[in-house]
């Protein structure tokens, strides 16, 4: 007997077997287990309908919003990645996390002015935060963005007056 896998090497009759169990029982966990299941899978599409789904039933749910998240980038519907986030920066608009999230897709969707824009933002009000500089600049770094990645790791260095700060990151950015 053959089975099919799916990219992630998940036999697709389990995946499909999970999709049968949720059509007869709606229950949330249910359905985000079966939405996991067919991100590990590769099935984005597949799992951004029942995370649009999960977030439409419980908007504040973080688990499924970066699910839904995830799906999006991975389908490369940033303009819809996008229209997410901001919708949850209404219920709370100064979350750096959030405004961090938000600039990188700017950044995929093609509008580089908005996602430097809201980086520098986040950095006029947070650059004493070494966590949050580190945020930013990796998100920079996986953009390829490394000349931006040691500025922005400069400034929180001096915004912090710690003359030493992120030397380890800066090493591996110039390296």
């Amino acid at each position: 007997m053959m089975f099919r896998f799916c990219r992630t090497g998940i036999p697709a009759a389990l995946v499909a077997l999970l999709a049968v169990e949720l059509g007869a029982q709606q229950d949330p966990s249910v359905k985000l287990r079966v939405a996991q299941g067919f991100e590990q899978a590769g099935e984005w599409e597949r799992a951004a309908q029942l995370y649009d789904d999960l977030v439409r039933s419980d908007s504040v749910n973080y688990v499924y919003f970066d699910g839904l998240r995830r799906s999006y980038v991975q389908l490369k519907r940033y303009d819809a990645a996008v229209d997410l986030v901001r919708s949850r920066l209404r219920k709370n608009p100064s979350d750096p996390v959030l405004l961090a999230s938000l600039a990188g897709l700017w950044y995929d969707a093609g509008r580089e002015g908005a996602a430097d824009s809201t980086w520098n933002s986040i950095l006029e009000r947070e650059a004493k935060n070494p966590g949050l500089v580190k945020l930013i600049a990796s998100s920079q770094i996986e953009r390829r963005l490394h000349d931006r990645a040691i500025q922005t790791f400069l400034r929180g260095r001096t915004a912090s007056g710690n003359p030493v700060l992120f030397s380890e990151d800066l090493g591996l950015v110039y390296s």
